[in-house]
C-alpha cells in the first residue's frame, strides 16, 4: 500500500510538472527505483495513469491555446472567429455551453454579414435559444443569411413561402424563386422542389422567375468577387 500510494504521489508530481523532458526521465527514475515485485503489482496501471495523464495535459494545453488564439482573433473584429467562437459556446465545445454568449457572438459576425451567423441567429430565434421565441425576428435572419447567399436559409425561405408559414403569406412565385437559388448553389432537395413548383406557375411566371434569379446570381458574383476575405 505504501509503495501505491508513493507511485501515485510520484505520478501527480511528474503529471503537472510543465517539463516535458522532466516527466519522461522522472518516469525512466520510477520504473529502475521500483521494487520488482512491487514493479509486477502497479507497472501496467502507473503506465497507463501517467500515459492518460501525458495524452490529458498536452490535449488540454493544446485546447487552451487554441482557445485563447480564437478568442484574440474574434475580439479583434474577425468574423470568420467571431462565428467559430459562437459556434463554441452553442454546443459547448471547449468552453461551458452558453446561448447568450453564442448570440452575442454570432451577432457580432453578423453584422458584418457572416451568413452562418446570420443563419444561426435565425434558426435561435426560431426555437427560443438564448432569447424569447420569435418567428418574425427569425424570418429577418433568414431574410438576411438568404441574401447573403447561405442555401439552408434560401431553402427554409421557399418552404416557408410555399406553405404561407411564420407570419409570411403563401406565395408559390417566391417560393419557386428561392428553391431555384438554392437549387443553383447545390442544394439538391431545394432543386428538386424547385421542378416540382415550377408546374404550378404560368410558364411567362417561370420565365420571370428565372430571370431574376440569374441576375441575382450575377450580382451576387460580381459582389462577393470585389469584396476582401474576412
Amino acid at each position: 500500500m505504501p509503495t501505491v500510494w508513493c507511485l501515485l504521489t510520484m505520478i501527480r508530481t511528474v503529471c503537472t510538472s510543465s517539463s516535458e523532458r522532466f516527466r519522461l526521465n522522472s518516469f525512466r527514475w520510477m520504473c529502475s527505483a521500483l521494487p520488482v515485485r512491487a514493479f509486477r503489482r502497479v507497472a501496467c496501471g502507473a503506465v497507463c495513469v501517467l500515459g492518460l495523464c501525458f495524452w490529458a495535459t498536452g490535449a488540454f494545453a493544446q485546447s487552451s491555446d487554441e482557445l485563447a488564439a480564437l478568442q484574440s482573433r474574434a475580439v479583434a473584429g474577425e468574423s470568420a472567429a467571431q462565428f467559430a467562437l459562437g459556434t463554441r459556446y452553442l454546443n459547448g465545445e471547449g468552453v461551458a455551453a452558453d446561448n447568450f454568449e453564442a448570440l452575442r457572438w454570432f451577432t457580432l459576425a453578423a453584422d458584418q454579414d457572416n451568413a452562418n451567423a446570420q443563419y444561426n441567429i435565425a434558426v435561435m430565434y426560431l426555437n427560443g435559444l438564448g432569447v424569447i421565441r420569435d418567428e418574425a425576428e427569425a424570418l429577418e435572419w433568414f431574410l438576411k443569411a438568404a441574401n447573403n447567399g447561405d442555401r439552408q436559409s434560401q431553402f427554409t425561405l421557399g418552404v416557408v413561402m410555399f406553405n404561407g408559414r411564420m407570419g409570411a403569406p403563401q406565395n408559390t412565385a417566391e417560393a419557386y424563386r428561392w428553391f431555384t437559388l438554392a437549387g443553383a448553389g447545390g442544394h439538391q432537395s431545394a432543386a428538386a422542389n424547385a421542378v416540382l413548383i415550377q408546374e404550378l406557375l404560368p410558364p411567362a411566371e417561370v420565365e420571370r422567375v428565372q430571370r431574376e434569379v440569374q441576375q441575382w446570381i450575377e450580382e451576387f458574383n460580381s459582389q462577393q468577387a470585389g469584396s476582401p476575405s474576412p
